[in-house]
């Protein structure tokens, strides 16, 4: 093999490892993208959960048509990491009057973290045109 030949296949081994390493998920993100779309398939929707005190993890999947869960509820002050999949399309996630707003391609987990202050109702909606059911993608935030 001449020179030019072994440095080439040197840097393609490199860039398809670099690449494995940035593309294919890890156990947990397998998991949780697992999680979230045996959800929607098979249980009632997840609800949010505490995950130490004032500090809550919502698991929501988007689809189109809508979000699961439709409903939050958290008490004031608390603060909740969003972990949002969407498993068939492209769609947006953003929280009304927050500076939330993700976009989400299919199978790729988004992650955000958001403090609510106040006792309010806000909503979630999807920010990206999905289709004919776009419109109907809404949720509701209750802080109490």
């Amino acid at each position: 093999m001449r020179p030019i030949e072994i440095l080439l296949t040197s840097i393609s081994a490199a860039a398809l490892a670099l690449l494995a390493v940035l593309v294919l998920p890890t156990g947990d993100e397998t998991a949780f993208q697992h999680e979230v779309g045996e959800s929607r398939a098979t249980e009632a929707p997840r609800e949010i959960r505490e995950v130490h005190p004032g500090h809550y993890e919502a698991i929501v999947h988007a689809y189109e048509g809508g979000f699961e869960p439709s409903e939050i509820r958290v008490p004031v002050g608390s603060t909740v990491t969003f972990k949002v999949l969407s498993s068939e399309d492209y769609h947006g996630f953003a929280i009304q009057a927050a500076d939330v707003n993700l976009s989400l391609a299919p199978g790729i987990a988004e992650e955000v973290v958001h403090t609510f202050g106040d006792t309010s109702v806000v909503y979630y909606y999807c920010t990206v045109y999905c289709g004919n059911n776009h419109y109907a993608m809404l949720g509701k935030i209750v802080v109490e």
